[in-house]
C-alpha cells in the first residue's frame, strides 16, 4: 500500500518489490507511469527469477493490471519472445482476470496458437479470449480450426475450447 499512499516514492517500491506491490498494493490506484514502471520492473523480475511465481496462486489483483493505457506495455512482452514466463504469465491473467480489452485480441490469438508457450499460458488466454465475447469466441474458432494440431497441449486447448463453447453455435 506505500506505493499508492506515497505516489512521490511509488517507482522507487516498485523496483524495489514489483510482485510485492502487484500483490498487495491497490494497482488500480496506481498512474499510468507508475503502472508502466511495474510491469517492466516485473519484467526485470522475470529474466533474474523466472519462477518468481511458483507456487503462488492468482491474486485478483493482477486484474487491476489490465487498463486500456497498458495496452502498448502488454503487446511489448507478449511480442517479444525474450520476455520471461513469469512476466508472460501476469499479463495473461491480468487479460483474463480484469477489464476486457479488445485492443489485446489478436496478441491473445498469437499466444493461444503459440506451440511454445507453456499450456497454462496458453489456457489463460483462452480465458481472456472468452471475456472479449463474439470477437474472442471468432478467434478462438479460427485458432481451433486452423492451428491447432495433435500434440498433447494443443488436444487439451482442443478439449477446454470444445467444454467452454459446447452449445454456443
Amino acid at each position: 500500500w506505500l506505493a499508492v499512499h506515497l505516489p512521490e516514492h511509488a517507482d522507487e517500491l516498485i523496483e524495489a518489490d514489483p510482485y510485492g506491490v502487484l500483490t498487495y498494493a491497490d494497482v488500480a490506484s496506481l498512474s499510468t507511469s507508475s503502472c508502466a514502471t511495474l510491469v517492466r520492473a516485473l519484467a526485470e523480475l522475470s529474466q533474474k527469477n523466472p519462477w518468481f511465481r511458483s507456487g503462488h496462486s492468482r491474486p485478483r489483483t493482477i486484474g487491476a493490471l489490465a487498463r486500456p493505457d497498458m495496452v502498448s506495455e502488454f503487446r511489448a512482452i507478449l511480442s517479444n519472445s525474450s520476455s520471461g514466463l513469469g512476466v508472460r504469465s501476469v499479463v495473461v491473467d491480468a487479460l483474463a482476470l480484469g477489464t476486457p480489452l479488445l485492443a489485446m485480441l489478436r496478441d491473445l490469438q498469437a499466444v493461444l496458437e503459440r506451440q511454445n508457450s507453456p499450456l497454462a499460458e496458453r489456457i489463460s488466454a483462452l480465458e481472456a479470449l472468452l471475456r472479449l465475447g463474439d470477437p474472442g469466441k471468432v478467434a478462438i474458432w479460427a485458432t481451433f480450426d486452423a492451428k491447432l494440431r495433435n500434440s498433447s497441449n494443443d488436444l487439451v486447448l482442443r478439449a477446454n475450447i470444445v467444454w467452454v463453447l459446447y452449445g454456443d453455435p
